[in-house]
């Protein structure tokens, strides 16, 4: 795809974006956080695996047609790392302390993982971009209009929430922070098209904007947070990439002596700063949560966990953490993404799991090292993203698949960052 062709929608595309939508699908206020996983009578979560299935099913199709079966069947070969972390977490169900949660949440994940190794092999990185910004544009849009139409539905109003904006979804976290992805994309978009087509580069400014504003609006402190430091991170590429032939080793040695410091400093007064976002230091009870976890629960099954996706399916597991902890409401995801992989895998599962994010991370540094423009770092930006947000939010499969499709497409790096001339 050349730099100044716009984006060519194929049939195809249509996979992605139903997709998209899928993997939001449990994180909409349209569908329950917890849906009934009993195997007979069929509960509610089962009809969203035969759309996973259904959606699976279309990919294959369009494999064979395209002869290339063999070519997909290959990358699951070559990402050894990826297929044991899925056997692994489908080898938990034996242990599982809930196996029709786990079995659902295994077949969540392995359908999500099976579309983004064919997202990976099909798109190249502006086109996958281009239909990321399409689709989190309906996200967009439909929120924007539900907190305008319903406000009563998509502006939360009781305690402890008020006033926070969560448009189509469960909580005003989960709608920040995919504001915040959403964001991202939007300014590399626009920073992308500015050159080549002006107009284009306006539209998708505009929904940086408009998902700035909706960030701020959904007052999670995480989402805050990590927009700001992700725009931060965009402004101080863009000045690099602009003096980089000017800087010598020296340079780069006082860059990083200021850059430890500035950390230091952060970290010396981080209570002043999350006051200032309403927060406390105990990040609005979640370190009370984490330590309840680490030494009464992750200490029962230490190595292999209790089931992928179990624990928090169980509703008297939820209101008795909540009861000891002295939260007024029930807990309901383990407010971390790592905390939750170790809830559910255990410290094994963990150790593979952070592996898989070192090997994106290599994968997104040398593509932006091998292609030292802006829009190269797109994959390493969201690795930081990623990073970041689950700190305090569990978005690594727990109420989607978003984040861990993105994960996986980078994994498959080779694929995904085709050069921009070129379409996998």
């Amino acid at each position: 795809m050349k730099p100044s062709q716009k984006i060519d929608f194929v049939p195809e595309d249509g996979i992605f974006f139903l997709a998209l939508l899928l993997g939001n699908l449990r994180a909409s206020l349209f569908f329950p956080l917890f849906p009934a996983t009993t195997f007979f009578p069929l509960g509610a979560a089962w009809f969203e695996i035969l759309a996973w299935a259904l959606l699976t099913a279309v990919m294959v199709t369009t494999l064979v047609r395209k002869g290339s079966l063999a070519r997909y069947w290959e990358m699951w070969r070559r990402h050894k790392m990826l297929t044991a972390f899925i056997l692994l977490a489908g080898l938990s169900i034996a242990w599982s302390i809930s196996i029709p949660a786990s079995l659902f949440r295994w077949l969540e994940l392995f359908f999500a993982t099976t579309l983004a190794l064919y997202f990976a092999m099909h798109y190249d990185l502006k086109h996958f971009l281009d239909l990321l910004a399409w689709g989190g544009a309906i996200l967009v849009i439909t929120s924007a209009f539900i907190v305008i139409l319903q406000p009563e539905v998509g502006i939360s109003s009781g305690f402890p929430y008020y006033g926070a904006w969560r448009g189509i979804f469960w909580h005003r976290n989960q709608f920040g922070n995919l504001m915040s992805l959403l964001n991202m994309a939007y300014l590399f978009s626009a920073a992308r098209y500015f050159n080549e087509d002006r107009p284009q580069s306006f539209f998708w400014g505009f929904f940086y904007l408009l998902t700035l504003a909706l960030v701020a609006f959904s007052k999670s402190a995480t989402a805050i947070i990590v927009t700001v430091v992700i725009n931060s991170a965009f402004v101080l590429v863009m000045i690099w990439l602009r003096i980089r032939h000017l800087l010598t080793k020296k340079h780069y040695y006082l860059l990083g002596s200021a850059a430890v410091i500035a950390i230091v400093v952060i970290f010396a007064n981080l209570d002043f700063l999350l006051v200032l976002l309403g927060r406390g230091s105990n990040l609005t009870g979640r370190t009370d949560l984490w330590k309840y976890l680490l030494q009464n629960i992750v200490i029962k099954h230490p190595w292999l966990g209790h089931g992928f996706g179990a624990i928090w399916n169980i509703k008297a597991f939820r209101f008795s953490t909540s009861k000891i902890i002295g939260w007024p409401f029930d807990v309901l995801i383990g407010d971390n993404g790592y905390m939750d992989i170790l809830l559910h895998l255990g410290a094994i599962g963990l150790a593979l799991f952070l592996a898989l994010l070192i090997s994106a991370y290599i994968r997104a540094l040398k593509f932006a090292a091998n292609q030292p423009d802006l829009f190269a770092f797109f994959p390493l930006f969201f690795m930081l993203y990623a990073t970041l947000a689950n700190i305090s939010f569990s978005l690594f499969m727990e109420t989607e698949m978003l984040v861990w499709t993105i994960v996986v497409m980078i994994i498959s790096a080779r694929y995904v960052v085709a050069s921009a001339d070129s379409s996998i």
